[in-house]
């Protein structure tokens, strides 16, 4: 069960001083996995890792005829990594808003559209076996903090809107607001950057579109053409305990290098029983120019929830380099992991 929390403002005037009360709720994750892994010679490690546990706190304001006053602060949590890090913060979605009929508009850091899109359809999502790199592209065999396999953002000075739910159908729009952060710091004018997103939700069917740009003179020291992307997910969720979704991703002048690429994933779940679930996933990550196989990936897991808000999961993924694009080797990246995670 959520924790509320009281959080009292005193507001003092010049004749008469007052005090206004707000509801807020905390709330957060605690996700640590022990993990092994190795890469051939390079090396062999067991270790611990965070897996994007978080701490938050969001409430809303009624200010009449069905409009709404929201905000939420939300901060990453490097739990049991210690050794080395700088900070145990980092700051994740937070926001201020107004909701009503209209939808909702919010202003702050924020997951674009284009990554919520097919956030329902990744059966891994915060772990190892991510289909992203946990918040940043790593493009290439190197991603630890998930597969890589796709471009997902979150982003400073974002400015967005999601429509309320046309039967089935929501709509979801974002620019982004230059020099708000370290990655759109030097523009010189207002808006570089842009993320669309339709999402279609109807019992266990899902479907989903989205579109993303950025200009490269929203990057500091970087020049050349546009970095453009779209997506496009299907997925068929909790049908007769069966779950499965395949996600394309294409991407025109890659991370502001003139590469064109793209990514594609399937995955499926089976719920065993109501609180046991195997699932597993292969994908790719492709060169257009040259149909190249950069890498491939798969992964299967074991996933048993102990309450909604405690789970256990026994994952264990394997990379592999295209040894023709690296003089001939065969590499592969293998983690195992055992992850616990709890909500409250």
């Amino acid at each position: 069960m959520k924790k509320k929390i009281v959080v009292t403002a005193i507001a003092a005037a010049i004749a008469t001083p007052a005090i206004v009360n707000a509801e807020a709720i905390m709330y957060g994750k605690v996700r640590v996995a022990s993990q092994y892994h190795n890469r051939g010679d390079a090396f062999d490690t067991w270790g611990m890792e965070d897996q994007q546990s978080r701490l938050g706190v969001k409430g809303e304001e009624d200010l009449g005829g069905g409009l709404k006053g929201i905000f939420q602060l939300e901060f990453g949590v490097n739990v049991g990594e210690g050794a080395g890090k700088t900070s145990i913060w980092s700051q994740r979605n937070s926001f201020v808003g107004l909701a009503g009929p209209f939808g909702t508009v919010l202003a702050g850091k924020h997951d674009t559209p284009f990554k919520l899109s097919t956030v329902k359809l990744d059966f891994f999502i915060d772990t190892n076996v991510d289909n992203d790199d946990q918040g940043s592209f790593a493009g290439d065999f190197n991603s630890t903090k998930g597969v890589g396999l796709f471009d997902s953002l979150r982003v400073d000075g974002a400015i967005a809107y999601v429509s309320p739910n046309f039967a089935g159908v929501t709509l979801m729009g974002a620019v982004v607001q230059i020099q708000a952060d370290a990655d759109f710091e030097d523009a010189d004018h207002g808006l570089g950057a842009y993320s669309l997103a339709a999402t279609y939700s109807n019992g266990p069917w899902f479907a989903s579109a989205a579109y993303e740009t950025i200009e490269p003179d929203n990057l500091a020291g970087i020049a050349g053409d546009n970095y453009y992307k779209w997506r496009v997910g299907v997925g068929m969720l909790e049908f007769n305990n069966i779950s499965a979704s395949l996600i394309y991703e294409d991407r025109d002048n890659t991370d502001f290098v003139n590469d064109d690429t793209s990514s594609w994933q399937f995955s499926a779940a089976y719920d065993i029983t109501g609180n046991l679930r195997v699932k597993g996933m292969y994908g790719q990550y492709l060169y257009n120019d040259n149909d190249d196989t950069a890498f491939d990936t798969w992964a299967i897991g074991l996933e048993h929830k102990f309450s909604k808000r405690t789970d256990v999961q026994v994952m264990y993924r394997q990379k592999e380099l295209d040894d023709n694009l690296n003089g001939g080797l065969d590499i592969q990246d293998n983690v195992f992991a055992v992850q616990l995670d709890h909500s409250f």
